[in-house]
C-alpha cells in the first residue's frame, strides 16, 4: 500500500533529480567525445594515412570503441541513479 501513495517531491529531492539529470548529460557528452576521440584518429591514420582498404576486421576496433563509450555513459548514469535511490530509500525509512 505504501508504494501506491505518492508524496510531493521535497526541495532536496528536486535538487537531487536535477543533479542526476545533469550527470546524465555530462555522461552522454563524455561518451560521445570519447568515442569521437578514439574513432577519428583511428579512421584518419588507417584509411587516409596508411590507405588501407576497408576490412571487416576493423569492425571489431570500432565495436571496442563503442563498448568503451557505452561503459562511460553507464557509469555516469549509475552514479546519478544511485543518488536518487539512496534518497528514496531514506525517505521510505523515515515514514
Amino acid at each position: 500500500m505504501r508504494g501506491r501513495l505518492r508524496r510531493a517531491k521535497t526541495q532536496l529531492q528536486q535538487k537531487l533529480d536535477t543533479l542526476a539529470t545533469q550527470i546524465g548529460y555530462v555522461g552522454l557528452a563524455a561518451a560521445g567525445l570519447s568515442f569521437a576521440g578514439m574513432a577519428v584518429p583511428f579512421t584518419w591514420s588507417t584509411f587516409v594515412v596508411q590507405r588501407q582498404p576497408w576490412a571487416w576486421a576493423f569492425a571489431t576496433d570500432y565495436l571496442h570503441m563503442v563498448i568503451q563509450a557505452i561503459t562511460i555513459l553507464v557509469s555516469k548514469h549509475v552514479r546519478g541513479a544511485a543518488w536518487r535511490f539512496c534518497y528514496t530509500q531514506s525517505e521510505l525509512g523515515s515514514t
